[in-house]
């Protein structure tokens, strides 16, 4: 895959490794020998990806069929007829533009497998696990397939795809390069080279990006090149997409495609860089340095470190949310409550809660130890605490998500509710009459919107109805009005995502922020205002805006300030924050607030919305339709002989063979021995063969 695609070995802990990036574009590449060669580690950190144990179920049986581009094979069930013409032709101009940038053509056609969501896409069987939530994409080596799945939003999922199809040409040159001269020495590209490459030409940086980068550049961290050469983390995705995109600035990009091409001439990959940009290693990660110092050491004159801004609260851990507590105080602060959070410390996603004056956490409930509770998406999904003694959050259970209400007094499961036409359930919020909830939800066919759930009877009112994407709804005390983020602004296309109101009793959708960044994670406070993560400076950091448009940056944090939950009484926010490579939780006090600065964030009239459909989708199939046909063919054949001078001999091969999907695999061997006579060999034939069918485990 090359996670977003292993080793065992990060950087203190996997959630101190830059998870959220690596949670995004992941490909695996499955090899013949190595099955995979991943980003994500292995055995010991199983617990830490939040999956359940041990056993890959097909809950149910797609009907797969197939539509047909230049280059390229779109493999789609019917859920999916509306995203394939569009995933087919983004495909085909995928690979229009790599064969320029690569100068190459692929020899074989390209299989790519779109799933409608993650939890079909965990039931594959082209892995031979269960994909993580963080695995968004894999490459495979031996049948070249990409699989990929759609999670509501087309901008990642784009982003996702293009990175698979650089993998593609990555080993397709490779391959080429080696069959001209197999002899040659063959060297391994480091990890930071080739998931780099696919990162810069699939998007380039995003904040969170930046957000790494200036952390390992200010505190003093960042690896020398050499450092990186077996560096299998999550780090290596932004470091290698700014290395790349530094030698393109600095050397010219059309190095990279003579880089594959001339491999076979070289036996190191140093040999290789001294020849292709007549640098050293040693002094091209000098040269890096020194371009990275310049670039983020002016920032210290306008940001600080977030331990320096306010008070840390805990450690590894994310997605904090008030609870109300009338019994213990905060006398030294003026507030009263805990912090509910969620944390891997213990190697197991646990929910935890503290008390906002000190002390020692305690353990809430733990998930990915029972069926009941397989995942609770951490890094997607926020809970809520807004009604007295009862928690809300969203949990895997089975082959869907189900939407938890925890008894916080009795540490027991009150309620749970799943729901036929959804397979994911996220950040769910109590609305003000602390009898319905609302939350996004992700269709079986990857569609994204807004739903109100009615207790006690589990009632579901769906709110939007659409193709975008719609996330983090948090109702306003009135209950008349729901903000959300979507990427229905005229920039979703390309990543953008705004801040928008639904005014329940007529059902009007309003934008409350627009720009071509991310706006994210809203949240009403006591003031009236929605506090929300934005990166429209390049930086995540925390901002507010009232409903006349104007807005305020609460915070100014340098390498990141994000998940903001306002406090009672203008006593300041919780919030998480990325600092020394770990993901941690913050008091930001409201003396910190006064000191910023203040703007409007935007009077004029709202841009239209981009259309879901790419222009010439419809065409881009030249057999539409086409039901998939199951065809074997040859993964792997290994045979060896024995002969022993005046006894006999032995000689045998074994083979596997596998469809496209993996769903049906044959296992061979064919053997002989013979003694003296060599006509022998034909009386002593064994042959065996094992079909195993893995469509309804």
């Amino acid at each position: 895959m090359m996670q977003k695609k292993g080793s065992s070995t990060r950087m203190r802990n996997t959630w101190d490794v830059y998870t959220r990036v690596f949670m995004r574009v992941a490909g695996y590449v499955l090899l013949p020998v190595l099955p995979v060669l991943p980003l994500l580690p292995v055995a010991p950190a199983h617990a830490q990806f939040f999956a359940f144990g041990q056993n890959k179920v097909q809950y149910r049986k797609l009907d797969w069929r197939i539509i047909r581009g230049p280059h390229v094979d779109l493999y789609y069930y019917r859920a999916e007829a509306e995203l394939a013409p569009a995933a087919l032709a983004y495909a085909e101009a995928s690979y229009d533009t790599l064969a320029i940038q690569f100068g190459h053509e692929v020899a074989a056609r390209i299989p790519l497998i779109v799933y409608a969501s993650h939890t079909d896409f965990e039931q594959t069987n082209i892995l031979p696990f269960t994909p993580p939530e963080g695995l968004l994409g894999v490459t495979d080596f031996l049948k070249r397939r990409v699989a990929l799945p759609f999670r509501g939003n087309f901008a990642e999922f784009r982003h996702t795809l293009r990175h698979e199809m650089v993998h593609v040409f990555q080993l397709d040159l490779q391959s080429e390069s080696y069959n001209q001269a197999p002899r040659s020495g063959r060297f391994a590209y480091p990890l930071w080279w080739s998931e780099g490459l696919a990162e810069l030409w699939s998007g380039g940086e995003d904040a969170r990006d930046i957000m790494v980068l200036r952390d390992l550049t200010l505190s003093g961290r960042l690896p020398q090149l050499r450092q990186l050469t077996y560096a299998v983390g999550g780090i290596v995705y932004p470091l290698g997409g700014r290395i790349h995109r530094w030698l393109a600035d600095n050397y010219g990009d059309w190095r990279v495609p003579l880089m594959y091409k001339e491999a076979n001439r070289y036996d190191t990959f140093e040999d290789a860089i001294r020849a292709t940009y007549g640098r050293t290693l040693n002094q091209l990660s000098e040269e890096f340095q020194l371009a990275m110092r310049r670039d983020f050491y002016p920032s210290v004159n306008s940001l600080a470190p977030l331990p320096v801004l306010g008070r840390e609260i805990t450690r590894l851990a994310i997605k904090p949310t008030y609870l109300p507590d009338t019994v213990n105080a905060d006398t030294s602060e003026g507030t009263s409550g805990e912090v509910v959070y969620v944390s891997p410390s213990t190697g197991y996603v646990t929910i935890y809660r503290k008390n906002l004056a000190g002390g020692k956490p305690h353990k809430v409930v733990t998930g990915g130890r029972t069926a009941n509770l397989e995942s609770f998406h951490p890094f997607d999904s926020r809970m809520d605490a807004s009604r007295q003694g009862f928690l809300l959050f969203a949990a895997r259970y089975g082959d869907r998500d189900a939407l938890v209400v925890w008894d916080l007094k009795r540490s027991k499961m009150a309620g749970r509710y799943q729901f036929d036409r959804l397979v994911s359930i996220l950040s769910p919020m109590w609305m003000p009459d602390r009898k319905s909830i609302v939350f996004s939800g992700l269709s079986e066919s990857g569609v994204s919107d807004l739903y109100r759930v009615h207790l006690p009877d589990g009632k579901l009112e769906p709110l939007t109805q659409d193709r975008f994407q719609d996330l983090d709804p948090s109702p306003h005390p009135d209950g008349r009005r729901i903000v959300f983020a979507s990427d229905r602004t005229a920039h979703g296309r390309e990543g953008a995502i705004n801040l928008f109101q639904l005014d329940l009793p007529n059902r009007t959708v309003s934008q409350l922020t627009q720009g071509a960044w991310v706006d994210e994670g809203p949240s009403w406070g006591p003031d009236g205002r929605v506090y929300f993560t934005s990166n429209r400076d390049s930086v995540l950091n925390v901002f507010s805006v009232d409903t006349l448009g104007a807005g305020r940056r609460e915070t100014s944090a340098w390498s990141g300030a994000f998940d903001a939950v306002p406090l009672p009484g203008d006593k300041g926010l919780l919030l998480g924050g990325f600092h020394d490579l770990s993901w941690n939780l913050y008091r930001y006090p409201v003396d910190s607030l006064a000191r910023l600065e203040k703007f409007i964030i935007d009077s004029g009239p709202a841009p239209g919305q981009w259309a879901w459909s790419l222009p010439g989708a419809t065409s881009t199939g030249t057999a539409a339709g086409e039901p998939y046909r199951r065809r074997l063919t040859l993964d792997i054949a290994a045979g060896d002989a024995v002969f022993v001078p005046g006894y006999g001999g032995a000689q045998g091969i074994a083979f596997l063979m596998s469809d496209l999907l993996g769903d049906n695999l044959i296992f061979g061997s064919l053997g002989s021995f013979q003694g003296r006579r060599l006509g022998s060999v034909f009386e002593n034939i064994n042959a065996s063969a094992v079909y195993l069918n893995r469509e309804r485990r």
